[in-house]
């Protein structure tokens, strides 16, 4: 990586919640191959769809692991830039970085073609709860984030860069420091839609609470990844206002 790289990293992270990767060191044929499995996936009827069905306890359902393995390390190494560059102390990162205490899930998704693309949404807007995500998308358009002063901006889609977006549990960590990227994907009437989401965070009975620096004051007040889990799922757009001490 570019040795600018986490400030490059950690200023992106500040303005716009999301940045684009390359050199990131993952093979493309890596990321081709889940590429294939994922259309291969999608082409089956529902009954065969339904065997591919993650378990209870699972958090991955299709059989991908040389690619999950490979963006864990990924993750890893991006969570440590981006947790100096907050100023984070040696020790309290070693909960982060390097331990088993991180949930990972992958997450494939398909967006048909629509005849009437004005009249539907592929995936409405939304913040992800992960710390980070790592998505990859197929070469059609249709990825978009929130920028206050731009409106929607597209994310072109280019087969050797990942698309990183910065979670609500970063957001909290950082003391809304940095943003969590509001995005959303719209569908077309001429192409369908792939992508692969990689998902990457602390497990649910985690401690989440603002990192102070200075004089700082917490902007949010402690809680489990599992409670505030449990408070986006009834207040899907209005969970942080819901834990904010200001």
């Amino acid at each position: 990586m570019d040795p600018n790289a986490m400030e490059q990293i950690g200023h992106a992270c500040e303005k716009w919640g999301a940045f684009q990767l390359k050199n990131h060191g993952i093979p493309l044929s890596v990321i081709e191959d889940v590429e294939v499995e994922s259309k291969h996936l999608f082409s089956l009827p529902a009954e065969k769809k339904l065997k591919a069905l993650r378990s209870s306890g699972g958090a991955t359902g299709d059989t991908m692991q040389n690619y999950q393995n490979q963006m864990k390390v990924l993750a890893e190494k991006l969570t440590h830039m981006i947790l100096n560059f907050m100023g984070m102390n040696s020790e309290e990162e070693k909960k982060w970085v390097g331990s088993k205490n991180q949930f990972e899930a992958i997450q494939l998704n398909y967006y048909p073609c629509c005849p009437e693309p004005d009249r539907a949404m592929g995936l409405a807007p939304h913040t992800d709860t992960s710390f980070l995500t790592i998505l990859h998308q197929t070469q059609t358009n249709g990825l978009q984030i929130f920028q206050k002063c731009l409106g929607w901006v597209p994310i072109n889609p280019d087969p050797n860069t990942l698309v990183v977006n910065i979670g609500d549990i970063l957001h909290i960590l950082s003391n809304a420091r940095f943003h969590c990227a509001l995005h959303r994907a719209i569908v077309n009437n001429t192409n369908e839609r792939y992508s692969v989401a990689y998902f990457y965070g602390p497990q649910a009975d985690y401690v989440i609470s603002p990192l102070v620096l200075n004089s700082d004051v917490p902007c949010f007040r402690a809680l489990t990844v599992k409670d505030y889990l449990s408070i986006k799922a009834k207040n899907f757009k209005g969970a942080l206002s819901l834990i904010t001490t200001t």
